[in-house]
């Protein structure tokens, strides 16, 4: 609204358009692009993703030789060739989908990694307990190659942007890589395969390397998480761990089997899945109650934020876990 000649001047402010100095330099400071430490690590991040995610599939004829001349695979060796190729093949494939994803929603592209990376580890894990070649078709086939093409087309993108005159020299890193993941992966898988091959270890040496992850996971990083982004990372390290429990379940079958042929398969199935059911049905109560008895709790990170009773007795039952596997250990049974 104009002013009129009934109101005086001086109730109008005047606005300084210049930026101040202490506003400028108050604010939140920009990591620069083509230099400083922060663009090296990521390059140095962006070459070890390229490694690992593409490694794995060029160096796949180390696996297909070794599961071609070792059972339960070997009677199957015809189809072991379409899990290296559709790997690969895949991600190609998902590449123009993720990538336009990626551009839809840019905000989504840290969680994106993220979640690439958990489905990337959890193909691999799963993909040990396999006892068939479809089951390695659909882990380190398929579950790979979603979950590789989730952790690389967001950090291409980021390539784009921590890189604008060294683009071609950051380009040239990032993508040796694959070069040295194909040269290296394959002697180090070799070497792994000829030493510890797939499905030697015992289940309940197994369970015992589920148990103890998980407990590691509840007690050092969500009892020492103060805000969401450990969370994420104890997510991800618990769910690995945690669901190695689920994955033992075909092979714990046949191991009770095996100290009682009489034990009919679906109903040791059935006696699982009941102890499943009774603990979703009691942590909801006992949450609850494990919650409010930390109310008072003094401690610091999660442990004094109501959390702590809840975290030791999560931690106390996961280690309850470990028990069959120290017991066979010191020859209990």
């Amino acid at each position: 609204m104009a002013p009129t000649d009934s109101e005086p001047i001086d109730q109008f402010e005047v606005v300084d358009l210049q930026p101040s100095r202490s506003s400028s330099s108050s604010g939140p400071k920009i990591p620069r692009p083509d230099g400083g430490k922060d663009a090296w690590l990521f390059l140095c991040g962006g070459f070890c993703v390229e490694a690992l995610v593409w490694g794995f599939p060029f160096s796949f004829g180390v696996f297909q030789q070794y599961y071609s001349t070792h059972e339960p695979f070997q009677s199957d060796a015809s189809k072991i060739a379409i899990i290296g190729t559709l790997a690969a093949g895949l991600m190609y494939l998902l590449t123009p989908v993720i990538i336009t994803a990626c551009k839809r929603f840019p905000h989504r592209r840290r969680l994106c990694t993220f979640l690439g990376l958990a489905v990337l580890a959890l193909a691999l894990v799963t993909s040990s307990f396999a006892e068939a070649v479809w089951q390695l078709i659909i882990t380190q086939g398929v579950l790979y190659a979603i979950g590789g093409c989730l952790l690389y087309m967001p950090t291409m993108q980021y390539l784009d942007e921590w890189f604008v005159k060294r683009k071609g020299f950051a380009l040239g890193v990032f993508f040796a890589g694959t070069g040295v993941g194909g040269v290296v992966i394959p002697l180090i898988m070799d070497w792994a395969l000829n030493s510890y091959g797939a499905n030697k270890y015992d289940v309940t040496n197994v369970i015992l390397l589920a148990s103890g992850g998980s407990m590691l996971s509840i007690f050092l990083i969500w009892g020492f998480s103060t805000s969401i982004a450990p969370l994420y990372v104890f997510s991800i390290i618990y769910g690995v761990f945690g669901g190695g429990f689920s994955s033992c379940w075909a092979t714990m079958v046949t191991k009770v089997q095996s100290k009682d042929p009489r034990a009919e398969s679906g109903l040791v199935f059935g006696l699982f899945a009941a102890g499943r059911g009774i603990g979703c049905i009691a942590s909801g109560p006992l949450t609850t109650a494990l919650l409010r008895g930390g109310k008072d709790w003094d401690a610091g990170a999660a442990y004094g934020m109501g959390y702590g009773l809840l975290i030791v007795f999560t931690g106390v039952t996961a280690l309850f876990g470990a028990f069959p596997g120290v017991g066979k250990g010191l020859k209990l049974y």
